[in-house]
């Protein structure tokens, strides 16, 4: 696959069409700054799909369409069509040449067409997926990305990597899959809400459908009853009319008469008075009924009056109908005519439409021979070259074979010469080696004796080193663990000091009366005069926790001035144990008695200047500590048992006089304060002990580490391994020497052999290469042909392919007249069937106005 076009019209800088041919040979555009260079790798990216702006160097898209000059207008469009050649598959599709384009209006709308046919992006995208090019593919880098590559920068170099490698596709692929997968997942989702509404939707719809249909038929029957009772009504009133002009009439007859009688019933009067009572009363009588028969006749007159108007609502009500039916056939005609007009259009339309159709066939038809012919002369051509390219090797093969056969003879030549020179050199040699090989086993013998001797020595020399190593080996970790316990406890008694020298974990006050010049300096503290064993330590102090804060004074003198000091001073309080207090207490104490099953007394574990021990008989004399291993006393049981005595717990728990009760965890500082200066002064002797016993094991290792080196300077190793080397250097150089003898005598007779050989192989080399030289200008002759050849069918077959060329622009834009007239033609069938809808529509409301008239008729 190969760019073998690139047309611009209208994007960026290229305001008119241009066209850019890449040959066979043309690999690159070039020109100066600002000539558009840029702009052509745009194009290529932006008709591969790029959909960001920023990627071609623009604000928004419609940037990319030619914005004019002030001597040029703006152009409508951007077009860009790129042109690949795929004589050989790489592109999924069956043309040879695959066209791809791009269009952008102003209006924002935008179209691809492949192969001059509009398409989707994603047809394009598909159809390059797996060749390496897209719009964001490194087939086309542009200045910034090869500092992103170099820089890895959002992992470049991964994605070039995952390109090169046809990896991208893959990912792409899942990608899409994985986003249909989501919206399968969330229209699944979504299907039973969907029934559900849809379930719901129908039944409102049926019944919504059920009461319309019930509304249709009510509304029908209402217009057929309407139309019966107003035929029924009109018909009576038609048959009252007709009984109110007969009424008329015999009222009128009736009138005539009674006037007669009025005539003769005056001349009568005239001749009697006796009738003239008889007279009036029927006088009466007779006005009576004419004003009766007067009242009826002007009743029928008004209802006379009211038939004729309803008569003329429906004779206006004809009329309309009449007059629409009128309207209804003038547009009916109307609509007939231009049926008439659409269907010559729709005739001539499709007479085009063959036509085109028809001349699309036939350029079809030349297009296909064209192309045929093209691909014929194309494979004729592949085979000419097929065939050169073959004589051309073999011509190599033969020229070659010729050089390698004259190498070789000079080779056999100058290896000949060589051999009669290195054969005459290895005679000299072998007589030489002869005398070598004699003395150098004389020496060998000797250089043994003397390793014998030094060997003997070292090992004795190596048991004795052994001892003194294993000695230092055992007296080296007794050094260092001897340092390490020196080191622990310094550092113990230096932290230790400065606990006692800081007194951590006592009041200001207590060191202000310690550092005071004019205070009893030698009061010590409760917990500086008590010593217990580490075991019990943690216990006795929690029973004296209390008091070890307490200095203990021999006055209430010194307790006093203490007081005083701190008060002046403002430094807190402190507390005293005063020992004047305590002279002759000691019978006034609890009496002694025997430690109770498991435990010890807490006085038996301290140890006390005699001065302080009253003091501490008070403190500890009815203490007792639990032994380890011991069952626990229960604290009733020891309430009971014991009373006013104190039992700490070997975990701390201390049951206080039968009524109360102490205890939790033990502390990790807890038995820190009791006998600090004690223990201090204990340390520092430890100390002393091990500074002592280090020294010795550190001179014990001197002494071993310098006879480690007397040994080692008395050791005869290196004179063993100098004897050894040179022992083996003369044995290798005696079994070299012996070897090269042999070799001489072997070379000598392969040298004799080879001479033979060398002969042999010259005289077919010689044979071969008077062969070849025929064969060699036989085919420089079907050479020359073949490239003769070649440049006429190239040739032809450029000629051929501008016909094709010329034949594929017409196929174009015949096809496009063919799609013009089927648009056409689908438009004016539209429009036809929508003038038969009109006239049917028509044709209805004439036969309802026929059938309306007859009823109101």
């Amino acid at each position: 696959m190969r760019l073998t076009e690139i047309e611009v019209k209208g994007f960026k800088s290229f305001g008119d069409r241009v066209l850019v041919r890449f040959k066979e040979g043309v690999t690159g555009i070039v020109g100066p700054n600002g000539s558009g260079k840029s702009n052509v790798v745009d194009a290529i990216r932006w008709v591969l799909g790029e959909q960001k702006s920023r990627m071609l160097r623009s604000d928004k898209m419609d940037g990319v369409i030619f914005n004019g000059t002030n001597n040029r207008k703006q152009a409508a469009l951007a077009e860009v069509r790129l042109t690949f050649d795929n004589h050989k598959g790489i592109l999924p599709s069956e043309y040879r040449e695959v066209t791809i384009g791009r269009r952008l209006y102003r209006s924002g709308e935008s179209e691809y067409l492949l192969n001059g046919v509009t398409c989707r992006l994603k047809d394009i995208t598909n159809l390059f997926l797996d060749t390496g090019i897209g719009s964001d593919s490194y087939a086309i880098i542009e200045l910034k990305m090869i500092d992103e590559i170099l820089n890895d920068k959002d992992h470049s170099r991964r994605d070039l990597f995952e390109e090169a490698t046809g990896v991208s596709k893959y990912k792409i692929r899942k990608k899409e899959t994985m986003a249909r997968l989501e919206d399968a997942e969330a229209d699944l989702s979504r299907v039973e809400d969907i029934l559900f509404e849809i379930d719901r939707s129908m039944k409102q719809l049926q019944n919504q459908a059920r009461k319309a249909e019930q509304v249709q038929q009510l509304k029908e029957d209402y217009r057929v009853a309407a139309m019966e009772w107003a035929w029924h009504q009109l018909q009576g009133w038609q048959k009252q009319l007709q009984e109110g002009s007969v009424q008329e009439g015999d009222l009128g007859s009736e009138k005539s008469r009674l006037d007669q009688d009025l005539q003769d019933t005056e001349a009568k009067l005239s001749a009697g008075k006796a009738r003239m009572t008889d007279a009036e009363q029927n006088l009466s009588n007779a006005r009576s009924v004419l004003q009766d028969v007067s009242n009826r006749l002007r009743s029928l007159e008004s209802q006379q009056q009211l038939q004729q108007e309803r008569l003329r609502h429906l004779l206006d009500k004809i009329q309309s109908l009449e007059q629409q039916k009128a309207n209804d056939r003038e547009q009916q005609e109307e609509q007939k005519t231009r049926l008439e007009d659409l269907q010559n259009q729709w005739t001539s339309c499709s007479q085009h439409l063959d036509e085109a159709s028809a001349a699309v066939a036939e350029v079809a038809i030349r297009l296909q021979e064209a192309d045929h012919r093209m691909q014929e002369q194309d494979r004729a051509f592949q085979e000419m070259r097929k065939q050169q390219d073959e004589r051309q090797a073999s011509r190599y093969a033969l020229e070659s074979s010729a050089h390698v056969l004259e190498a070789q003879i000079k080779a056999l030549d100058s290896e000949k010469e060589r051999i009669q020179t290195e054969t005459q050199n290895r005679k000299d040699e072998f007589s030489k080696l002869e005398t070598l090989v004699a003395t150098l086993a004389e020496e060998v013998q000797k250089m043994e004796a003397g390793v014998q001797e030094l060997e003997a020595y070292q090992e004795d020399h190596q048991k004795q080193t052994q001892a003194c190593q294993q000695e230092l080996q055992s007296l080296r970790p007794a050094v260092a663990e001897a340092a390490r316990r020196l080191d622990r406890k310094s550092n113990e008694a230096q932290l230790l000091a400065e606990l006692v020298q800081n007194m951590e974990g006592y009041p200001e006050s207590l060191r202000y009366l310690r550092d005071h010049q004019d205070w009893a300096r030698t009061a010590p503290l409760l917990g500086d005069i008590l010593h217990v064993e580490a075991q019990y330590r943690p216990l006795i102090e929690r029973v004296l926790e209390p008091y070890l804060s307490y200095y203990v004074v021999k006055s209430y003198d010194e307790a006093r001035s203490g007081i005083r000091l701190l008060t002046d001073a403002g430094m807190g309080k402190a507390s005293f144990f005063v020992m004047e207090a305590y002279r002759g207490l000691s019978e006034q104490g609890p009496s002694p008695m025997k430690a109770p099953e498991g435990t010890v007394a807490a006085l038996g574990l301290v140890e006390i200047p005699e001065d302080y021990r009253i003091l501490c008989e008070h403190l500890l004399g009815r203490v007792y500590i639990q032994t380890e291993g011991s069952t626990e006393w229960s604290f009733g049981e020891w309430k009971d048992r014991y009373p006013g005595t104190l039992l700490v717990t070997s975990n701390g728990n201390c049951y206080g006089d039968g009524r109360w009760l102490t205890g939790g965890s033990m502390g990790l500082f807890e038995g820190k304060k009791l006998g600090r200066k004690r223990n201090l002064d204990q340390l520092l002797e430890e100390v002393e002990t091990e500074k002592a016993e280090l020294l010795n094991l550190q001179n014990r290792l001197q002494v071993l580490q310098e006879t480690e080196a007397s040994l080692r300077a008395s050791s005869k190793e290196s004179q063993l391994n100098n004897s050894r080397s040179a022992l083996l250097r003369k044995s290798s150089e005696s079994a070299q020497v012996q070897a090269r003898h042999e070799q001489m005598v072997r070379a000598l007779a392969q040298s004799s052999d080879r001479n033979r050989v060398i002969d042999e192989q010259k005289q077919t080399m010689q044979a071969e290469w008077a062969t070849l030289q025929p064969r060699v200008e036989a085919i420089l002759v079907e050479l020359n042909e073949g490239s003769q050849n070649l440049a006429a069918m190239q040739e032809e077959w450029s000629v051929r392919k501008a016909v094709y060329q010329g034949v594929r622009e017409e196929y174009t834009g015949i096809t496009k007249q063919e799609l013009h007239w089927v648009n056409q033609k689908a438009n004016m069938e539209t429009q036809m069937d929508f003038r038969r809808s009109q006239m049917e529509l028509l044709q209805n409301r004439l036969e309802q106005a026929e059938i309306s008239v007859k009823e109101l008729g």
